[in-house]
C-alpha cells in the first residue's frame, strides 16, 4: 500500500517538472510551439506565414496518414505534421537546426 502513496506523490511532481522543461526554451523553436489539429491548408499557410516554413519531405505511414516535414529555408525551424485521410492535420513535432545527411550505403557498423 505504501507504494501507491509514493507513486501518487511522485507522478504529479514529475509531470510538473517535465512541463516546465518543455515550456522553458527560448529562441525560434520555443516560439514555434503549435498544438492541436486543424485544416491542412490552414496549417500549411500558417507555417509559411509565421515561421517561413515550406514542405521539404513527404511520405505516408503504415496507416495511410500523410506525413510531412516543413522547414525554414535557413534550417532554423522545422515542423512535423501528420494528416489522417479525410481528417485534420496535426503537429506532432517541432524543432530546430534540421540537417540533411548523406545516406550510408551498406552496414555502417
Amino acid at each position: 500500500m505504501r507504494m501507491g502513496v509514493i507513486s501518487a506523490a511522485i507522478v504529479p511532481a514529475c509531470a510538473g517538472t517535465l512541463i516546465a522543461i518543455l515550456c522553458s526554451g527560448s529562441g525560434p523553436v520555443a516560439a514555434q510551439q503549435m498544438q492541436g489539429c486543424e485544416d491542412h491548408e490552414h496549417l500549411v499557410r500558417r507555417l509559411a506565414a509565421k515561421f517561413h516554413e515550406e514542405r521539404a519531405e513527404v511520405g505516408e505511414n503504415q496507416y495511410g496518414w500523410l506525413i510531412e516535414l516543413f522547414e525554414s529555408a535557413n534550417g532554423e525551424t522545422w515542423t512535423l505534421v501528420a494528416t489522417r485521410p479525410g481528417g485534420p492535420a496535426c503537429v506532432f513535432g517541432v524543432g530546430g537546426k534540421w540537417q540533411t545527411v548523406t545516406p550510408v550505403i551498406g552496414n555502417p557498423m
